[in-house]
């Protein structure tokens, strides 16, 4: 009953276990009901050996983790759609950590107004580009935070080699 395409990986784990190579292996793998229905389980088999360290027998413990794995397979196609849809977005977009004020994750449009690459923008606070008083910038910041507006303003971004940029700039508490 299981998977054609991984039984090899399944054989080969168990003969090293057999071998001594290891004491007991887990695996997820796919299984096969009876009517055709694949299903996936969390296969964890352990070795248990008598004094003289001769096999008696395996102990193992199959978990339908089919539910799971359907979840983590919506939530890729989900992070893989939101990645998409950012980056290929015109517009500069970046996300800050509240607690730090550092940005964490920017898109190439975004990159690409500063001038800089995407590691060196990553880690940048407001202050390193954003052209303004930093009390000013520091008060709009918890402003918005507080859902104080207004959220769309315009600003002067200062670039990698120092020029300006005016940007309108939108912003969202998420």
């Amino acid at each position: 009953f299981t998977c054609p395409e991984d039984l090899d990986k399944d054989k080969a784990l168990f003969k090293s276990l057999l071998k001594g190579e290891r004491d007991g292996y887990v695996i997820e793998k796919r299984y096969v009901r009876k009517h055709g229905e694949i299903v996936w389980g969390r296969l964890s088999v352990s070795l248990v050996r008598d004094q003289d360290g001769y096999p008696q027998y395996t102990v193992v413990v199959c978990e339908d983790i089919t539910d799971r794995r359907r979840v983590d397979e919506a939530i890729r196609e989900s992070e893989t759609r939101y990645r998409s849809i950012i980056e290929q977005s015109p517009d500069g977009i970046y996300l800050v950590d509240v607690e730090t004020r550092l940005i964490f994750e920017a898109n190439s449009a975004f990159t690409r107004m500063l001038g800089c690459t995407y590691p060196e923008t990553l880690g940048l606070s407001f202050h390193d580009f954003v052209v303004a008083d930093r009390e000013e910038l520091d008060r709009r910041f918890t402003d918005v935070l507080m859902g104080k507006g207004p959220f769309t303003f315009e600003r002067k971004y200062r670039r990698k080699d120092g020029s300006l940029l005016d940007v309108w700039v939108s912003t969202r508490v998420i």
